[in-house]
């Protein structure tokens, strides 16, 4: 099987704690760099504005950041290797339900389950200070913070009853709400949640009604407007969850869904799907084309009535909004426009840059100050502004510039292959995908999936196939190492290319996944109709099985080591072992003699010279005597 890895990616500040101090170089990490003690499994990744979150296809949570106010869900020791504040650290905590849905805020951490439940961690602020949350324990308590998530208890009025028969349970477009069989204690289900930077917002099932909770001061709770005098006791009332029906509003219709900003609140209605925005307009961002600094109360947002909204989010000063159509609409802020514009903008105003450029945008999210926007072919764009200058080819300054630019991730995801020592081979690169991406008030974080290729038994004659992939993958790198930016999809290849001959034996046609090996119609037929040439071939395979290096089709393949002396037969090679027949003449060797050897070995034979010679002469002077003197008989 494929082998899916999930990888945790960060740039961007770290300069209170939002960045582990590992991986960034004074206090900043310019570009995208993997966290390493994390699991392959990870899925999601939220970012509130210190901290991050991330979650495990098994329902685990992990957090790192800033730990203010207990955001993390989890006490910390900044001092102690213990519980690390600033690195990724399970959670100790178990849910009763799968997990659906997390959000994130300045100070707090909520968890929305498919049962309907919602936890939350940390707590709220507001201008005046930190607000706390509730226990949810004894009525009016407030706890100043929690280090581990408690449960939210919502209370419906007890009319809801009456209208349990017309509730309606309709999807939204870009939203699951799907409930799964099981339930919880109370009579309330939650479908969705969206937090701003100190607030709250919870839609009930029936979508009836909804629940707020937080800060309250620029009315983003949907509250009455409330002066300075009455502050100290309306703050902590609105602290608690607040549930309004429709009605409340002077709606006609029910919700549709809830969407929120930094400081603001939007609703949109199901059968009108009329939009409404509420709470802090800072430089326009309620996008009701009104310059109050807060708006009160539910105001109409013209543009973006009878329409299909995919997703609306926001930031500190700006908002933007996806339809299904593609559209892409943002207002506010000037500098996070996305584009060249003299005065904010306090009504949605269309960013044409991703239709002009033929993008289709696949998911979008708003941090503090930028917007980061995912395409349906996996790029990843961002602006924002940050006030701060940055290399022009870094991540960073990317997301510090008005106009949407390219975040590479898939340079910095190769790099981290090198760096790792990894075998870039195995890597698909067609399938190296962002499977979830999110930013804090000055970092981002995305979790890059890619897939490995599937390992398989090797059966000789399969190789050949196998190697062809491993080839053209590892020709792929290379391209991309070296900056070329067309990619070929290895399965777009020509099958060709990727068959040999023992593929075609080895590939069954009829499995799905040999598809890209399949023998045509033709060849079927001359392999049905000619059985002689089946079985030579299949004697040639045979008589090759075991020696798949007698191919020489495959450029990849490790061929036997040569020899350097002339072909022979294998009868006459044993011939000539057994009659010990050389092709050289072999020759003596000389012994090896010292220098004393030597001069012995010349003295003996000079003496030996001597010693000859004077018994020559001995003979020749005995002979002449004989001959001078010759004896008597």
């Amino acid at each position: 099987m494929k082998n899916v890895k999930n990888t945790l990616f960060i740039f961007g500040s770290g300069e209170c704690g939002q960045l582990p101090p590992e991986y960034c170089d004074e206090y900043i990490q310019t570009n995208p760099t993997a966290v390493r003690n994390l699991p392959d499994n990870i899925d999601e990744v939220v970012c509130g504005s210190m901290h991050t979150i991330i979650k495990t296809k098994d329902d685990k949570i992990y957090s790192f950041g800033c730990n203010d106010m207990g955001v993390l869900g989890r006490k910390t020791f900044s001092n102690s290797t213990k519980d690390p504040e600033h690195s990724p650290t399970l959670i100790n905590f178990s849910f009763p339900s799968k997990i659906k849905k997390i959000t994130c805020g300045d100070n707090h951490t909520a968890v929305l389950l498919y049962n309907g439940q919602v936890y939350i961690a940390g707590g709220f602020r507001d201008s005046s200070g930190g607000l706390g949350v509730p226990s949810f324990l004894n009525d009016d308590e407030v706890l100043p913070k929690t280090y581990e998530f408690i449960e939210i208890k919502f209370k419906l009025p007890e009319y809801e009853k009456e209208s349990d028969e017309e509730n309606d349970t309709s999807d939204d477009e870009g939203m699951a709400t799907i409930l799964d069989e099981e339930t919880n204690e109370n009579n309330c289900k939650i479908i969705n949640i969206v937090s701003g930077e100190d607030h709250l917002i919870c839609l009930e099932k029936s979508r009836n009604f909804i629940f707020t909770m937080g800060n309250s001061d620029s009315c983003q709770v949907c509250n009455p407007y409330y002066s300075q005098e009455d502050a100290e006791k309306n703050r902590i009332r609105y602290l608690f969850p607040n549930c309004y029906h429709y009605k409340d509003f002077g709606f006609s219709n029910k919700f549709k869904n809830i969407y929120c900003g930094g400081n603001n609140t939007f609703i949109q209605l199901s059968k009108s799907l009329d939009v409404y925005g509420i709470g802090r307009n800072a430089y326009g961002s309620c996008g009701v084309n009104l310059k109050d600094n807060i708006i009160k109360k539910f105001e109409k947002i013209n543009e973006l009535s009878n329409q299909k909204i995919k997703q609306l989010c926001g930031g500190q000063s700006f908002t933007v909004c996806l339809l299904t159509n593609n559209d892409l609409y943002i207002w506010g802020n000037r500098d996070i426009l996305g584009m060249e514009y003299d005065d904010d903008s306090y009504n949605p105003i269309e960013l044409p840059f991703f239709k002009n450029n033929n993008y289709t945008v696949k998911n979008l999210f708003c941090g503090t100050d930028h917007c980061l926007v995912l395409t349906d072919d996996d790029k990843l764009f961002g602006w924002g502004t940050g006030g701060n200058d940055f290399d022009e080819d870094t991540s960073i300054a990317v997301i510090e510039q008005n106009n949407p630019s390219e975040i590479n991730f898939v340079k910095y995801f190769n790099k981290e292959i090198l760096k790792n020592n990894m075998n870039s081979s195995d890597i698909l690169i067609n399938q190296i995908k962002i499977a979830s991406f999110s930013g804090g008030s000055s970092h981002c974080a995305l979790i890059s999936s890619h897939t490995f290729s599937e390992k398989v038994s090797l059966k000789r004659g399969y190789d050949e196939s196998y190697n062809e992939d491993v080839y053209m993958k590892k020709q792929k790198m290379e391209n991309i190492m070296n900056g070329d930016d067309n990619k070929i999809n290895i399965n777009d290849a020509e099958p060709a290319k990727k068959r040999g001959f023992f593929a075609s034996f080895y590939f069954s046609p009829t499995k799905s996944n040999n598809k890209d090996s399949k023998l045509s119609k033709d060849e079927l037929q001359n392999n049905k109709n000619d059985t002689t040439a089946d079985e030579d071939a299949i004697k040639k395979r045979r008589s090759t099985k075991n020696r798949s290096y007698l191919n020489v089709e495959n450029p990849t393949r490790r061929q036997p080591r040569r020899s350097c002396k002339e072909n022979i037969s294998l009868k006459e090679n044993a011939n000539r072992q057994f009659y010990q027949i050389v092709d050289e003449s072999v020759s003596k060797k000389k012994r090896k003699t010292d220098s004393n050897t030597k001069n012995n070995q010349s003295t003996q034979k000079q003496a030996f010279d001597e010693k000859k010679e004077s018994k020559l002469f001995a003979t020749k002077s005995n002979k002449r005597k004989s001959m001078t003197h010759p004896s008597s008989k």
